[in-house]
């Protein structure tokens, strides 16, 4: 029993040293990371459905993901996630704007500048990479890669992940009959 439905809409994404890894970065800052994301607007701001909502991208050596998480009243759950699926198909449909791609990679270069004040962080990212690269990459280079992205390629990754046969829905609330899901 609880007072919120708590719901993960994920899809398979891409593994650590895949191409499009950085464009999925961007995908997932324009859905839900900030509280000027599509995601964030659309739920919480305009239909005040959720406290919290946000999307993140994780990759690991051999696959990865993409997931949308977020904490909505139980009656409101269904239309919450609706929402979020409207998101996505949007993304698969129509190019984003210059001016919200260009915010999202704001976002994610602040956010990594932010993070190389924090020592663990910077050795977690410098192992990571050492492992699972064979070298590090400069935050300027990963800056460079962010830059690349086009709106051609969030719709091309958008295209290729939010496929309704790769979502996957994980939801806490006091559900019994998940056919309503479906």
């Amino acid at each position: 029993k609880t007072e919120q439905a708590h719901f993960c809409l994920g899809v398979l994404g891409y593994w650590y040293s895949h191409p499009d890894r950085f464009t999925k970065a961007v995908l997932s800052t324009i859905l839900g990371q900030g509280m000027s994301s599509r995601l964030f607007i659309e739920i919480r701001e305009k239909r005040g459905l959720a406290y919290y909502v946000r999307c993140v991208p994780d990759f690991y050596t051999d696959s990865g993901f993409l997931v949308t998480r977020a904490g909505v009243r139980l009656k409101e759950v269904d239309e919450a996630i609706k929402v979020v699926l409207n998101e996505f198909q949007k993304l698969v449909e129509k190019k984003v704007s210059l001016k919200e791609l260009k915010k999202a990679k704001e976002f994610l270069k602040g956010r990594l500048i932010l993070a190389l004040e924090d020592s663990q962080n910077v050795a977690s990212r410098c192992s990571g990479q050492i492992l699972l690269e064979k070298k590090i990459r400069t935050p300027e280079e990963a800056m460079r890669l962010f830059d690349k992205v086009t709106p051609e390629d969030i719709q091309r990754v958008a295209k290729d992940i939010f496929k309704p046969k790769n979502l996957n829905l994980a939801i806490i609330g006091p559900y019994k009959d998940e056919s309503r899901f479906r």
